[in-house]
């Protein structure tokens, strides 16, 4: 269709625009891709990235500027939910 073909699925936050995510979720509504139709639709600007995403304490990096974990651990007292907590203690301008 003309769009880009970059993969955007990585735990990474993505900044949505409402109009335009509105457009692509009509346009594609049963997809399980939406971040990467969104970004490339949107032509967003992008930068090449690990995952983020850590399942236990040796992924654990403290110089990253945030991470992705699974709800398992924060459901219990873990050693990545100490981490997390306590290197990211203040909330990011797009949390409620």
């Amino acid at each position: 269709l003309g769009y880009g073909t970059i993969d955007f699925e990585v735990h990474c936050p993505i900044l949505f625009y409402k109009d335009k995510l509105r457009e692509v979720l009509t346009a594609y509504p049963n997809t399980a891709c939406r971040r990467t139709i969104y970004a490339n639709m949107a032509e967003v600007d992008w930068e090449q990235v690990v995952d983020f995403k850590i399942y236990g304490f040796g992924d654990f990096d403290k110089n990253r500027p945030f991470v992705s974990s699974s709800n398992g651990n924060f459901d219990r007292q873990s050693v990545v939910r100490s981490l997390v907590r306590s290197t990211f203690t203040q909330p990011s301008k797009y949390e409620k």
